[in-house]
């Protein structure tokens, strides 16, 4: 395989000679992304090169559980694995590794690129219906994707979606409590209250709500919960949705059980009132309140929002696939040192069959 060399916003890509027409796309959670035509299928793609892949055990150990993923998840709106490459030939240089995925049809474009007066309400039903599909797909692996925004969700001409991003996904028990997250997880503007107040950790609900705030951005074109910190940003939801009521406040940590106790009391809102002047449906509105809810307990999960009557119109289960199960038993290899994954991703690397 023969590379060439090319300068992506003052860094140094060494990509093989099939990919061309490379163009910066940005940044997801763990990398820069270019945009790139793969010459031997002739099909779009965005490759990802990984920021510091090795530099610490916990790099080490995301770098390998998003090739994992990536190589076993198989929906048609989520990133399609493609390539899996890196320049180096030997373990003793091994010190880059980059990511292809297959992309939507061009032109496509993130959900935050897309202005609001061209989402009609018919668009958020289908928008809405083809997250739920995905989420349904991915929490019946007992995946959570944990940082859902706009920016790294697609969409084409078509209105074909495709979620980008999994490199903050961890497979957790769906309805029980976890000590291994933080909730500084996530864009902040999605981020579901539990996930900040600790609330007997996080679970497939989290996910729920990031969509819920993605649909009413979208609805509106503006962020419905726009807070500057951690803090603000729980001020922002209890404005809307009141604070949080003795049982749901029971279940936080005790920092955060003596920072709501002393919160004056606010009353829940109705969401219609957030979303005048948009030409949204009653059913939205409705789906919304149902989503948009502060104890996870009490909000839907996504199974149940494909079963909402405001996605009628599109739900069929016989078109509604769950994953196969997923192995994360890596994440027991408590004894393994960098160099040691370091070994197991170059394997993964050379080993690579798309």
């Amino acid at each position: 395989m023969k590379f060439y060399t090319i300068e992506v916003n003052h860094s140094m890509w060494e990509v093989p000679e099939r990919y061309n027409s490379i163009q910066p796309l940005g940044y997801d959670t763990h990398g820069q992304l270019c945009a790139a035509t793969d010459k031997q299928s002739q099909e779009s793609v965005v490759i990802k090169r990984l920021a510091r892949p090795f530099d610490s055990l916990i790099s080490c150990v995301n770098t390998f559980r998003e090739i994992c993923l990536l190589k076993h998840i198989k929906h048609d709106t989520i990133i399609h694995f493609h390539d899996l490459f890196t320049p180096q030939k030997t373990l003793s240089e091994f010190s880059s590794v980059y990511l292809v995925y297959k992309s939507l049809t061009p032109p496509s474009a993130s959900l935050d690129q897309i202005l609001s007066t061209q989402i009609t309400d018919d668009h958020l039903q289908f928008l809405a219906y083809a997250l739920f599909r995905a989420l349904v797909y991915l929490h019946s692996m007992e995946l959570v994707l944990l940082d859902l925004a706009p920016r790294h969700i697609f969409v084409n001409e078509s209105v074909e979606l495709q979620i980008q991003n999994l490199a903050s996904a961890r497979k957790v028990h769906l309805y029980g409590p976890s000590d291994k997250m933080s909730g500084y997880v996530g864009t902040r503007w999605y981020r579901a209250p539990e996930m900040i107040l600790n609330i007997e950790g996080f679970n497939s609900k989290v996910d729920v709500w990031s969509v819920g705030c993605i649909l009413y951005k979208l609805a509106t074109g503006k962020e419905l919960f726009p807070g500057n910190d951690h803090l603000d940003q729980l001020t922002k939801i209890f404005d809307v949705l009141g604070t949080p009521e003795k049982a749901l406040i029971e279940k936080c940590s005790i920092a955060a059980q003596k920072y709501l106790s002393d919160l004056p009391l606010k009353e829940k809102r109705d969401l219609s009132e957030y979303l005048q002047p948009s030409n949204v449906s009653p059913g939205f509105v409705a789906f919304l309140e149902r989503i948009l809810v502060m104890d996870p307990s009490e909000r839907i999960s996504a199974a149940e929002a494909l079963r909402d009557p405001y996605l009628e119109e599109y739900h069929d289960p016989d078109d509604e696939p769950l994953a196969e199960p997923f192995d994360d038993s890596f994440e027991q290899w408590k004894d393994l040192g960098k160099d040691e994954w370091k070994e197991k991703i170059f394997e993964e690397i050379r080993n690579f069959v798309a």
